[in-house]
């Protein structure tokens, strides 16, 4: 029988979330503890929002991680559920996922009601999310779709968006096209290369060039220097994300072409920093706020029985091409010299033979 002086013991340890070794020690029922602790507080058990993210500014991430946050801290108050938040430090290694792991088994031990998960690699399986399916917690995961596991997603249809690009740039006559790709290893990356070039080999006479950017962003100068080096030069260049494009504005401008004259480019996010590039940056654009209320909306239907079917959901949002000024179209005359293959051989050669000194090729 359950005294009183027991009840006392275990209540200054609901401020910290219980575990069960706490209530079997004092030999309470889990299910009167739990409708005890919910008589006590009046609120619903929380379900967690659990992001993981892999640089250190929140705010300046690719993708607008924090914009997930907010659709998903709306949707879920709107449904009365508080949301919970917890990352995972920067490491030199994205495969480098104990960090990961430590958390995930920190919320499973908390019993919250659900998980959003912003992955930091796309090849982990059901195993290594076993914590979560094993006890028939709903999980969903942003942005990066985990093709091995049994988890929900939403995100962009970043295939469709790559292929916009593309056929938007060959709408304007561009026919030798570069593309800065992601790792292969994240799916948006790869999809939206997929799309890209998919569109460019459907159309006759038009090739595509493509580099493989690792870093996803910050790093993507020296594929841009690479591309910008070819003979001949692309005339224009889609960009997996806006950080790779805000590089290949500071190349181009230290090779001496301008954008869109000499080179037109194309990015994918629409992050602030696309409208205050010079010139302005025709990207496509994501909704992260609207992908975060749909994955709560997602984890609400399971938790409440309202979606039962144990095949994985997936949604992909349509993203919107926004048209500003860093396209251009090539000139419709064909006895006209094209000024771009005038500054590959007076400006981009010479350039790039510097550039190949300095680092010893």
């Amino acid at each position: 029988m359950t005294q009183r002086g027991d009840i006392d013991a275990v209540i200054p340890r609901i401020a910290r979330v219980p575990r069960r070794n706490d209530i079997e020690r004092h030999q309470i029922p889990l299910p009167l503890f739990r409708k005890f602790v919910s008589q006590l507080f009046q609120v619903r058990r929380p379900l967690v929002d659990k992001l993981l993210a892999s640089q250190l500014d929140f705010k300046s991430r690719p993708f607008a991680v924090g914009q997930f946050g907010d659709g998903i801290h709306d949707a879920l108050k709107e449904s009365d559920c508080l949301a919970l938040l917890t990352w995972t430090q920067p490491t030199a290694d994205a495969r480098d996922t104990a960090d990961e792991l430590d958390q995930i088994h920190r919320l499973v031990d908390r019993r919250v009601d659900a998980v959003i998960l912003y992955p930091r690699v796309d090849s982990i399986g059901d195993s290594y999310l076993h914590e979560i399916l094993d006890r028939n917690i709903p999980l969903v995961t942003v942005d990066h779709e985990l093709p091995q596991t049994r988890a929900d997603f939403v995100g962009t249809d970043d295939e469709a968006g790559g292929r916009m690009a593309a056929e938007h740039l060959l709408g304007q006559g561009h026919r030798v096209l570069g593309h800065i790709a992601g790792p292969a290893e994240l799916t948006p990356g790869l999809l939206r290369r997929q799309g890209f070039e998919s569109a460019v080999s459907a159309c006759s006479g038009a090739r595509c060039e493509t580099v493989v950017d690792t870093t996803f962003g910050y790093g993507a100068g020296e594929a841009a220097r690479k591309l910008l080096c070819l003979e001949p030069r692309p005339t224009a260049i889609f960009c997996a994300n806006d950080l790779q494009a805000r590089e290949l504005y500071r190349v181009a401008a230290e090779l001496g072409l301008a954008i869109p004259r000499d080179l037109s480019v194309v990015g994918f996010a629409d992050l602030s920093l696309a409208r205050d590039l010079n010139p302005p940056l025709t990207t496509l654009k994501q909704n992260p706020e609207e992908i975060g209320r749909c994955a709560a909306a997602f984890v609400l239907d399971r938790r409440d029985g309202r979606f039962t079917d144990p095949a994985p959901r997936k949604l992909r949002l349509m993203p919107e091409l926004v048209k500003r000024q860093s396209v251009a179209a090539m000139p419709t005359d064909a006895g006209r010299a094209d000024p771009r293959h005038r500054d590959v051989a007076a400006v981009g050669p010479t350039a790039c033979q510097a550039q190949d000194e300095r680092v010893g090729r």
